[in-house]
């Protein structure tokens, strides 16, 4: 089984740089090879089951600008509005094709679970993330986040993906959007106050007591974590809706790892 998954990373590597958009990449000789190694991959690449890239790029587009305009010091509640809207738009298009359907019983799947749990990525295969994730959007994603990413230990992994399991796709998309909603209001707070030159660059170090907020009770950093790697992971095997799947939960999981996102 591993020779057979190193072939088909061996042949995506080869051709992956011709493909750009999921229908070109259907109509290609070489995708039933690619995907030969992936059963899981066949699912997710069903013509129905295919996102709207333009639905997809607008969550992208929108979520890398936060993230941007955070780095910057100058994000602002607008910005995390146009987010909020868009990354609803998106989850409800998920949901409506059953791409949402297909990704729950995927992680559930042993076959699948045991290789996302068992997966360890050459160097030349995180680099493959890397180019693909960055090419799906706006935002660069360096080797190095994406390393972090696949070395989550076994254990970890385990232990995310039963917890994923039982909250399920829609249930970390809900909490999603309740962060960002909450995002939404603190950054306009950080707006509001003279002093707040550079809004939300605050809650990583000394924010006002306002806007201090209790640990949440659930693992969403580590769950965005661990479906950004999962999606990655099948990005990797050939399942090219998952590559933009990937990038959005990894924009997510980068603005949760930053204190952005509080349930």
């Amino acid at each position: 089984m591993k020779n057979l998954f190193r072939e088909g990373i061996a042949t995506v590597l080869v051709v992956s740089m011709a493909f750009v958009e999921p229908f070109t990449i259907q109509a290609s000789p070489l995708f039933g090879q690619i995907t030969s190694s992936c059963p899981a991959c066949q699912d997710f690449n069903a013509a129905e089951k295919l996102p709207s890239k333009v639905v997809e790029n607008a969550a992208i587009r929108d979520l890398s600008l936060v993230r941007k305009k955070f780095e910057a010091g100058t994000l602002r509640a607008e910005d995390v509005r146009a987010a909020v809207t868009s990354s609803r738009t998106y989850f409800a298009h998920l949901e409506e094709i059953g791409f949402n359907a297909v990704a729950d019983s995927k992680f559930k799947d042993p076959s699948v679970q045991k290789q996302i749990l068992e997966f360890t990525p050459t160097d030349e295969e995180i680099g493959l993330v890397s180019e693909k994730l960055s090419r799906e959007g706006t935002v660069t994603i360096s080797k190095e986040e994406v390393k972090r990413r696949f070395s989550l230990s076994y254990g970890e992994r385990r232990r995310l993906l039963d917890e994923f399991n039982n909250v399920g796709v829609a249930g970390i998309q809900a909490r999603i959007i309740q962060s960002l909603a909450n995002l939404e209001t603190r950054t306009a707070l950080f707006s509001a106050s003279e002093k707040a030159l550079k809004p939300v660059r605050l809650l990583t170090s000394k924010a006002p007591a306002v806007l201090s907020a209790p640990t949440p009770e659930v693992d969403l950093c580590g769950w965005l974590e661990f479906i950004g790697y999962g999606f990655a992971f099948l990005c990797l095997l050939g399942c090219f809706p998952c590559c933009g799947a990937a990038l959005v939960m990894e924009i997510y999981a980068w603005l949760c790892e930053h204190g952005l996102l509080v349930v």
